[in-house]
């Protein structure tokens, strides 16, 4: 793939850097493959910088659980999210403290936050934007 480098027409650079596509569902495949290990998941995409690779892994939201002391993390997110266990019996039945589930809990709702700022903003418009039959409207802009 060819990236233009600069926009001046005396000197337009054209880099021959090779692009390289991975899907989202297969770099999550790879990292729940390694148990949430940062280092191991970029070990399976030899083709790409590892900052890459973990720098995507933060975007969407998934915490490093890269060697023993995360164990326990990894267990009491486990409890939250898939037993439904509250967070607060998750921290504590797996010797966590409480702050550092909550801030994995945030973190992998990074996307989901994004959305609710959006929609406080914009919350009070889109209550009043209402069909006479009380039915949502769809607004687009």
């Amino acid at each position: 793939m060819f990236a233009l480098e600069n926009n001046s027409e005396a000197e337009l650079m054209v880099s021959h850097r090779k692009s390289v596509n991975i899907s989202k569902n297969e770099l999550i495949k790879r990292y729940a493959a390694t148990g949430g290990d940062y280092r191991a998941t970029a070990e399976q995409f030899p083709q790409i910088n590892d900052f890459v690779v973990r720098q995507r892994l933060q975007t969407l939201g998934l915490p490093n659980f890269s060697g023993r002391s995360h164990l326990n993390l990894q267990q009491a997110a486990i409890a939250f999210y898939l037993e439904e266990k509250s967070l607060i019996e998750s921290a504590m039945v797996f010797g966590v403290p409480l702050q550092q589930l909550e801030s994995l809990v945030r973190n992998a709702g990074c996307g989901f936050a994004k959305v609710l700022a959006i929609m406080a903003q914009d919350g009070e418009r889109r209550y009043f934007n209402k069909t006479q039959q009380n039915l949502p409207t769809v607004c687009l802009g």
